[in-house]
């Protein structure tokens, strides 16, 4: 099944993806206007570094690399790994990763650890000019509500995966994990979603003692916890709704570890619409992700989105 996340294409398998496939579109469009701030920015580092949760199908650190790599004037050096519990998520993520360098390798751009030229159309300096862009993309499983690994384990943790490859800070954190709550998934989720795409990329795994709510937010409260440990200076995170970003949003200003903190609706390049509880909601559509960033990266936002800071 091809998604069609133009420019790219990338594959889907309608029954044991673990990527969530509602909202490909929307989810695009998140990703895509997050580096359209990091390209508007006027001191992105050279290097960046950028962790994917719940990766699924690649198709988000994908688009990722390939608009943030055209775009950007800046970067020398992207690297990027995605996570996922499923070991059939993972091949189908390593599959779209070579469809990705073929593409890229068809366009002149080249891929992974060969560099890259700037592609044309994008200005820089004489001397930037001459410099290149590295590339390196992996795809590994682990178990991210796992903190440490055990002898039990069948799928290593999120802590033994970063420390297999060999990096623990990561300068960006993206996620779209499971957020559908029990009760959602079986009154409200279409029928051709449950019949065809794993439960276990839509719903969270089920906990004792846990509201219907609380299980279709368990996964942000860990997401945050572990934007501590990498020190990722920026995260954004998919949801279901506005009420969920909410949610989301709240968990976040109780961790006291960001200085921005906004929700994002489907289209997030329109101005922003309202403010819900102290948050900023910005863009049209329905609440799609929540956007947070620390003080060490506001240099490199514009300050139209910094200046919104919470």
């Amino acid at each position: 099944m091809l998604s069609n996340l133009q420019p790219l294409k990338v594959y889907a398998s309608p029954i044991h993806t673990a990527a969530t496939p509602r909202a490909k579109q929307e989810t695009a469009a998140s990703v895509s206007y997050l580096v359209e701030q990091l390209c508007a920015g006027s001191q992105v580092p050279e290097a960046l570094s950028v962790l994917d949760l719940c990766t699924g199908t690649g198709c988000i650190p994908l688009l990722f690399a390939n608009d943030l790599t055209r775009k950007t004037r800046n970067l020398n050096q992207l690297e990027v790994l995605g996570v996922d519990i499923s070991a059939t998520a993972v091949r189908l993520a390593q599959s779209n990763h070579e469809r990705f360098r073929e593409q890229a390798n068809t366009n002149g751009l080249g891929f992974n650890t060969a560099p890259i030229t700037r592609p044309p159309g994008v200005k820089a300096d004489s001397q930037r000019d001459k410099q290149k862009i590295t590339l390196q993309v992996q795809f590994v499983r682990g178990n991210i509500l796992q903190a440490e690994s055990t002898a039990k384990a069948n799928v290593p943790s999120l802590t033994h995966v970063l420390q297999d490859v060999g990096r623990t800070r990561w300068d960006i954190l993206i996620s779209n994990p499971p957020y559908i709550s029990p009760a959602a998934f079986n009154k409200d989720t279409a029928r051709s979603v449950r019949n065809f795409e794993p439960k276990l990329a839509l719903v969270p795994p089920g906990l004792p003692n846990r509201s219907d709510e609380e299980q279709g937010d368990l996964f942000y409260p860990r997401l945050l916890a572990i934007a501590d440990d990498v020190q990722a200076r920026i995260v954004l995170v998919e949801v279901a709704d506005l009420a969920q970003a909410v949610r989301v949003a709240k968990f976040a200003g109780q961790t006291g570890s960001w200085d921005g903190i906004e929700v994002w609706r489907d289209d997030p390049s329109a101005t922003w619409t309202e403010t819900i509880e102290g948050f900023k909601i910005r863009g049209s559509g329905n609440g799609r992700s929540v956007f947070l960033w620390r003080r060490e990266a506001a240099c490199w936002l514009p300050l139209n989105l910094t200046k919104w800071s919470r």
